[in-house]
């Protein structure tokens, strides 16, 4: 049997993405962490429509461009401060059950250890970082199509960096 497609506007509705995925004003999906979502909320900036669909008030989520950068965490695990940028070419791979593609523009942002775990090359222990952020209260089909795109996205990073790891001072802002 084939597993149910999730469309933009599924995977948007607060029972799918609890919140941490939104749709811009030029109808991409965009996804962020708890802690952001709760942030952007604050700012009003984040809504939810009357079919318990999210929407950004804004296109793209350019944090540096919102004078949002404080609402930086890692790209591998969600943690903060960044510590590490590490210089990555740009890419994309196709979201879960038909659902949106994921897009990389480019650089990644690290906290301190997994950070350290790029510049040991310890691929397991990075996804295994990633992985440890599903969340639990997703339903089973949901958390292991999150493994998947976790594991994919993983093999990208790992494919798509220059080798260039730049150290950030640890700070509030992330880079």
């Amino acid at each position: 049997m084939k597993p149910p497609t999730l469309s933009n506007r599924d995977l948007t509705q607060d029972a799918h993405g609890h919140g941490c995925f939104a749709i811009d004003l030029e109808g991409r999906v965009q996804s962020f962490n708890p802690s952001i979502r709760d942030a952007l909320i604050e700012r009003g900036v984040l809504y939810r429509d009357t079919e318990d669909v999210w929407h950004l008030r804004w296109s793209g989520f350019d944090l540096q461009r919102e004078c949002a950068a404080w609402m930086a965490v890692c790209d591998f695990c969600s943690a903060r401060p960044v510590t590490w940028t590490f210089e990555c070419r740009p890419f994309s791979m196709a979201g879960a059950r038909g659902g949106p593609p994921f897009v990389s523009p480019g650089d990644w942002a690290a906290c301190a250890t997994c950070g350290e775990l790029v510049q040991q090359g310890d691929r397991a222990a990075v996804l295994a970082r990633m992985c440890a952020q599903i969340d639990q209260g997703w339903p089973p089909a949901m958390r292991r199509d999150a493994q998947r795109l976790r594991r994919d996205l993983a093999a990208l990073f790992w494919r798509h960096y220059t080798g260039c790891a730049v150290p950030e001072s640890p700070h509030p802002f992330g880079h």
